[in-house]
């Protein structure tokens, strides 16, 4: 008894208010629209303005807020001008252009650990996640895996989604396969294989007019029509992971480096450390604009934020102030 009342005595008072500090460094996926630049980081999601050869930050999301959770994975923009961003554990939050959010979760359909890979809104709204393929054409997300598809999905870890015409690409850990456009996923025959790609993990895959590119655990790969995956046998780097593609223009992130191909060859950098471009997109013809994390961070929780440049230049920001005091429900008593 008298332990418990020393025990007491010393530990009194109440915590009722904590200061949530949160990293903006860690960047999953970036898109520019016009001169605003958004990224998605294990943070939350920062919007800013391109001034001057960089980026004035904004605003930002986390959570608690307007996010169900702060760790966001993947952005897509649909053609009514919604917003979506995939998380990592909250499932998927969108900001509807009319106002207001909606949340898309376990009630709506999406795996057990609503954790959010990729997001490709059409006529049908594709998410790959860590448990399966998602697809929603009316209220909810319908979840396809190894097993549903009669083993047409190579895994149920779906890293990357790209349309073409003939259908839908799909990354996994262990390979990649495309989705017949008339095909149903439930249908193993709807599904096309490409052995030349099976069990590689899969990072980035993005179509191009004359010209599919794969970023993959083993290389660079690229697809002409009609003709099969090959590895591009003068990349000068080795562990791609995201692709961009304008007017012919290659632009791919890796792991520690970053590569233009051009007409007489690549413009290739390896200087940037730990850092892994998990994003990439064109600006200009010369310019870049880059999401970084670092490859030593837990969980992707940090990193040099977004990078503007080309290269063998690089100048990186984030957004550095802290967002509002929030609640806790914790408390001594």
């Amino acid at each position: 008894m008298n332990l418990l009342m020393i025990f007491a005595a010393v530990i009194t008072g109440r915590i009722t208010q904590w200061q949530h500090y949160t990293h903006f460094g860690g960047v999953n996926d970036v898109i520019v629209e016009n001169s605003t630049v958004i990224s998605a980081t294990t943070g939350g999601v920062a919007f800013g303005t391109l001034e001057g050869g960089g980026v004035s930050w904004d605003s930002t999301w986390t959570c608690p807020g307007e996010l169900s959770i702060s760790d966001a994975r993947c952005l897509a923009r649909d053609g009514s001008g919604n917003l979506w961003v995939g998380t990592y554990g909250g499932g998927i939050d969108v900001e509807l252009a009319s106002g207001g959010f909606q949340h898309y979760g376990q009630l709506e359909g999406l795996p057990i650990s609503m954790k959010v890979n990729c997001i490709l809104p059409d006529s049908i709204i594709w998410a790959g996640t860590t448990e399966g393929l998602c697809s929603k054409e009316l209220g909810y997300f319908e979840v396809w895996t190894v097993f549903s598809t009669g083993g047409g999905l190579p895994s149920d870890i779906v890293n990357c989604v790209a349309a073409c015409d003939s259908g839908l690409f799909v990354g996994t850990t262990s390979g990649l396969v495309m989705l017949r456009s008339t095909g149903s996923p439930g249908d193993p025959s709807s599904w096309v294989s490409y052995p030349s790609l099976e069990s590689i993990s899969i990072q980035d895959i993005i179509v191009g007019p004359d010209t599919s590119w794969a970023a993959t655990g083993e290389g660079l790969f690229y697809m002409a029509p009609g003709g099969t995956w090959q590895r591009t046998a003068d990349y000068p780097g080795d562990q791609p992971v995201s692709l961009a593609l304008d007017q012919g223009r290659l632009a791919v992130g890796g792991n520690g480096e970053a590569a233009v191909r051009t007409a007489s060859g690549w413009d290739y950098d390896q200087g940037l450390g730990t850092q892994v471009v998990r994003s990439i997109c064109w600006l200009d013809d010369q310019s870049l604009l880059m999401g970084q994390y670092d490859d030593f961070s837990v969980d992707r929780s940090s990193g040099s934020g977004v990078g503007i440049g080309y290269p063998g230049g690089w100048i990186s920001s984030m957004p550095r102030e802290p967002p509002p005091t929030i609640s806790a429900a914790w408390m001594l008593i």
